[in-house]
């Protein structure tokens, strides 16, 4: 799959969250990806837009808020990983303990698969035969406490972006701080927050994830 394949499932499946009617489609922006970046390369820089957002019920009284992001944004987003894919999957495939990696499909209903929730419960009772305890935990509101400035540090651990950052000769060579800049971009520059809803979220907080299990079991970078 080349990058403009990959670039075309991202917009064609990943753009809006699952939980939006049929109705709602982004077909011709997929389909005409290529003319609207030729179009947009006389453009000076990457705009700084707001995503829209609406809410839809969870489980109990809560809410859960969905972001719609803007067109231009999230296409410029969706290019970066489609074009440097093959070290984010080789990243996010490097954990040790993670039971499901994002991977891009063509013929799923969504650019990035639902993982398979059952295979937590088989890891349960596979521990449970095992040990007599497990340590259950989860990260509260993950999506909505994300600090954009994680992604170069996962990626290329936070000693070298952090020697580095006056150098902008080697940070805008970084994928991940190029990631960075595009997100915040595509949320008025806010730092704090990654969209909930978009397949880019799902993979760029898969980067992040990984990269507190290096931090964690201090695997070797």
């Amino acid at each position: 799959m080349d990058k403009s394949k990959r670039l075309k499932i991202l917009l064609e499946k990943g753009y809006f969250p699952s939980e939006l009617p049929p109705p709602f489609v982004t077909h011709p922006l997929a389909k005409f990806r290529s003319s609207i970046l030729r179009q947009w390369d006389d453009v000076d820089g990457v705009p700084k837009t707001k995503f829209e957002t609406y809410s839809v019920p969870r489980v109990g009284n809560r809410r859960r808020k969905l972001a719609i992001t803007n067109p231009i944004s999230q296409t410029l987003l969706s290019k970066a990983i489609a074009d440097n894919w093959i070290e984010i999957r080789q990243f996010v495939g490097s954990s040790r303990i993670a039971l499901d990696t994002p991977n891009l499909a063509e013929n799923q209903s969504r650019a990035i698969p639902k993982p398979d929730f059952n295979q937590i419960k088989f890891k349960r009772l596979e521990t449970k035969a095992r040990h007599a305890h497990i340590l259950v935990s989860d990260i509260s509101r993950f999506y909505g406490t994300i600090y954009s400035h994680t992604l170069p540090w996962a990626l290329h651990t936070k000693d070298h972006c952090k020697s580095n950052i006056n150098n902008n000769a080697v940070m805008q060579n970084l994928l991940g701080d190029k990631l960075d800049r595009l997100v915040r971009k595509g949320q008025y520059n806010q730092t704090i927050g990654m969209p909930i809803g978009p397949d880019t979220s799902r993979i760029l907080s898969e980067i992040i994830a990984v990269g507190i299990e290096k931090k964690l079991l201090i695997c070797p970078d």
